[in-house]
């Protein structure tokens, strides 16, 4: 199968071993992982580590001074 974006060279957590793979993405969605896949569009991850879902977390909330930028509320969603 043709994925529409395939990341390559992925290295992804399976249990509690980290595998290089291939992540084949269809409409925003992982559809498969495998060893190698087929897509229209590939990124290579350059054997970086793939943590779906995690964003980052670290933000500077501007509560010392310069509130109109940025409160605890628009900061936090």
């Amino acid at each position: 199968m043709m994925y529409g974006l395939v990341v390559e060279n992925a290295k992804v957590l399976f249990g509690e071993e980290i595998v290089t793979c291939s992540i084949g993405i269809e409409e925003g969605r992982i559809a498969r992982i495998a060893k190698i896949l087929d897509g229209e569009e590939t990124y290579d991850a350059g054997g970086l580590l793939v943590l779906p879902g995690i964003i980052d977390s670290h933000v500077h909330f501007r509560d010392m001074g310069q509130e109109e930028k940025e409160d605890w509320l628009s900061g936090s969603k």
